[in-house]
């Protein structure tokens, strides 16, 4: 049986959490003596702590601002997440649904389904995607998903949700054809 001998160099002291942390300061404080270039935007997925970091220490001075730039699929996700969470918080929650059933928890049918956390994410994305560089009408975008889901017939409150035939709205998208 043959055997691959290899050496690896330890280049982080510290725990695993702080692994990206350490490596993002590590590329901004080199990126001028490599690359002869200052970062001015910084990716990330909003759940580190590596962006506050990077910023604290200051690697071009204090006088230079970089900005995070955060992926819309992870801050999507973070709902999901979320919702899933405060389910798990609700569990012995006891309510009274519109029919005046009794229910225990807030998740389940007549409550928060998996198919309707997964629509909010959808929903959620859209909103951002489609306002990029509005965050008013971001704002007003994603409100609208919790006065789109609460809507009734007798109580149809669409008015914020986006109109036009690519709207996430039903309601709002096909509104012009009838």
């Amino acid at each position: 049986m043959n055997t691959i001998e290899h050496s690896c160099n330890k280049n982080h002291n510290g725990s695993s959490g702080s692994m990206e942390t350490e490596g993002a300061k590590v590329i901004f404080g080199r990126s001028i003596s490599k690359l002869g270039v200052k970062f001015d935007k910084y990716i990330g997925d909003g759940d580190s702590k590596a962006f506050t970091e990077v910023v604290k220490s200051q690697p071009y001075g204090s006088h230079f601002t970089i900005s995070k730039l955060e992926c819309v699929n992870h801050v999507s996700k973070r709902i999901t997440s979320r919702l899933n969470a405060l389910c798990q918080r609700q569990t012995g929650f006891v309510w009274e649904d519109d029919r005046g059933k009794r229910r225990k928890g807030i998740k389940g049918k007549g409550g928060l389904t998996n198919d309707l956390i997964s629509k909010i994410q959808t929903y959620y994305s859209k909103s951002i995607r489609s306002n990029k560089g509005n965050l008013d009408e971001m704002r007003r975008s994603c409100w609208a998903i919790l006065e789109h889901l609460s809507a009734t017939d007798s109580n149809p409150t669409h008015n914020n949700c986006p109109k036009g035939i690519s709207s996430w709205c039903k309601y709002q998208k096909y509104e012009n054809y009838f």
